[in-house]
């Protein structure tokens, strides 16, 4: 049995984790040799975050492929670069909200050019964590992040936006339609009855299995253990103690105290106070308001190259990435202590 853990979680219409599946795949293969093996991915209803699930072995595979194809090829960096370059200045104006998505044919280009864009980065999302990745390259790939990080909400919004207005009487499918599905509705190919139909069977969660969709977690949970797969979802039942990487640090506030306040959803943050500390799975551009009022931010995922770790670097806000489970050990109104030397957060008795 091969066990999936969820390496990243937000609160995404379907299109993004469908984007993200492709580009893995597509990125992998093109840019590292490297065919993904087994993806998994959970997408619940509205105000829930869905789930990406990989084997934690064929992470390690994937960072090896890295240093093996990309790190000495120059060839290879060089067509990561002018494939970045290629895509983004198309999508730059939708993400500027200079221009919107009018039509089905104008949504498939808009994707095509995302997906293209994106399966250059995925290819290198990991490389500045790696020591040995080249300088160069390195800050032209970590400007480049700091850069598009802004917009990474607005690449799902522009297409949350285009179907609610170019298919007002199916905006209830918004959150479980793919790409693909949603162009050929928007183009009255002949099976978008049969479309609309299998997406409102998913209104409850479903899941999508090495790119296979369930229309339910019943039929998804099947599927996995078929497939000698199971998801471990992080069982944090009596830790007191998380552990991560420090990616900004005070020296002045070595040791700091504060409680805790959970931020599962968008929905969560207006109830954010400040001085306390922010403990979620991620951030992302729209946490940057709380982010600021934060005694300190602690995350479940990311590296120094996240967005926590940008974002806590020019808030100079302390703040603790990568430990995978803060976010269900600590609960809203725990007081903490944090040793941002050692990258510890422990409740305090």
């Amino acid at each position: 049995m091969i066990i999936l853990e969820r390496i990243f979680s937000r609160e995404k219409s379907f299109f993004y984790f469908q984007l993200w599946n492709d580009s893995d795949r597509l990125g992998y293969s093109r840019f590292l040799d490297y065919q993904v093996k087994n993806s998994a991915f959970t997408i619940l209803p509205p105000g829930q975050k869905g789930s990406v699930w990989y084997d934690p072995a064929e992470m390690k595979q994937i960072i090896e492929q890295i240093k093996k194809y990309l790190i000495p090829n120059e060839v290879v960096i060089s067509d990561l670069k002018s494939t970045l370059d290629e895509h983004w200045p198309f999508l730059l104006p939708y993400l500027k909200k200079e221009k919107e998505v009018e039509s089905g044919e104008e949504l498939s280009e808009y994707y095509e050019h995302l997906l293209g864009w994106w399966s250059a980065f995925t290819a290198v999302f990991f490389l500045p964590d790696l020591p040995e990745a080249p300088k160069e390259f390195n800050e032209y790939l970590l400007a480049y992040r700091a850069e598009s990080e802004k917009y990474t909400e607005q690449m799902n919004k522009v297409f949350v936006n285009a179907w609610n207005k170019l298919m007002p009487k199916h905006a209830d499918l918004t959150h479980f339609i793919s790409p693909y599905e949603a162009v050929k509705v928007l183009c009255n190919d002949s099976d978008s009855e049969k479309i609309t139909s299998d997406v409102r069977r998913r209104i409850n969660g479903f899941g999508m299995l090495n790119e296979k969709i369930y229309a339910n977690l019943d039929e998804f949970n099947v599927a996995l253990s078929k497939a000698g797969l199971s998801i471990d979802d992080g069982d944090a039942k009596g830790i007191k103690e998380v552990k991560g990487t420090v990616s900004y640090r005070n020296k002045e506030k070595m040791k700091i105290q504060g409680k805790v306040r959970v931020i599962v959803s968008f929905a969560d943050m207006p109830s954010f106070q400040d001085g306390e500390i922010l403990v979620t799975e991620m951030t992302n551009p729209d946490y940057v308001p709380i982010m600021k009022k934060a005694g300190a931010v602690i995350t479940d995922e990311g590296g120094m190259t996240c967005h926590a770790s940008i974002a806590s670097r020019e808030l100079q806000v302390s703040c603790i990435v990568g430990t995978k489970i803060a976010s269900k050990a600590f609960k809203t109104g725990d007081m903490l202590e944090i040793d941002m030397e050692k990258g510890v957060a422990r409740i305090l008795k």
